[in-house]
């Protein structure tokens, strides 16, 4: 795009090595003194672009070190996506349990929400987990991921524990989740996951459909969650404080 503002195509550019896994999480990436010679730009121009990929959580700012490839593991970034909180307004950590996980053909719903190719031969990956914490069986999730992205996923490569998926696609796959959509309802939950959350059938629970996003606006993951609300609900903040 000609008129495409300089930083951004810059930014572009940025996003380019850090698919190509050039800098891999947890790593810096050059100085903007660097950038800026290897992209042929003013310091300005750079800074702009670091500072929208810090603002959307892609890379993180270190005042006096540098700045960061984000690491899903990371202890500020570990739930940065997780807006489910305790009623008294604290994320708390949670453990995550593998209930199943199997490999499917994807129905025509999946396929163009994930933006698969049509081929038969395409395939996802159904995990279901529970999650745990303060209070026992507070969620459960339903999730769906392309497995060619995903490469060997099996229940071995998904321990129980208490690091996020997210962290582990981007460990062991390099697929770096930046962006997620949710919608909210409520529903009541069905025998199956009222099971799971060891409550009544017909209990009303929080549903949370969730798409997640890498680079160049890609959908890679569908994610389903239920939670049981007595004790927790879902906090979103907007803005910047003043």
């Amino acid at each position: 795009m000609p008129n495409r503002p300089l930083y951004k195509q810059v930014k572009d550019r940025i996003v380019e090595s850090l698919i190509r896994n050039e800098w891999r999480p947890g790593e810096m990436i050059p100085s903007e003194k660097v950038l800026a010679t290897r992209y042929e730009v003013g310091l300005s121009t750079v800074r702009a672009a670091i500072g929208e990929l810090a603002n959307a959580g892609v890379l993180i700012r270190t005042q006096g070190k540098g700045t960061y490839v984000a690491h899903h593991s990371a202890r500020d970034n570990l739930y940065r996506f997780f807006n489910v909180v305790r009623n008294t307004g604290e994320k708390e950590p949670f453990y995550r349990e593998l209930l199943s996980l199997r490999k499917e053909r994807p129905d025509p719903r999946t396929t163009a929400r994930l933006q698969l190719p049509t081929e038969h031969r395409i395939r996802v990956v159904r995990l279901r987990i529970r999650l745990s914490a303060t209070h026992p069986s507070f969620a459960c999730a339903e999730i769906v991921v392309p497995a060619h992205l995903f490469p060997g996923l099996d229940a071995r490569r998904v321990p129980d524990g208490p690091s996020s998926l997210y962290a582990l696609y981007q460990a062991n796959y390099g697929v770096n989740i930046i962006r997620v959509v949710e919608s909210l309802y409520a529903v009541r939950g069905s025998t199956a996951i009222a099971g799971i959350l060891n409550v009544k059938r017909n209990e009303p629970l929080l549903q949370i459909d969730r798409i997640a996003y890498t680079f160049n606006d890609t959908p890679v993951e569908l994610r389903t969650t239920w939670v049981h609300t007595r004790h927790y609900h879902f906090l979103t903040m907007q803005g910047d404080a003043a």
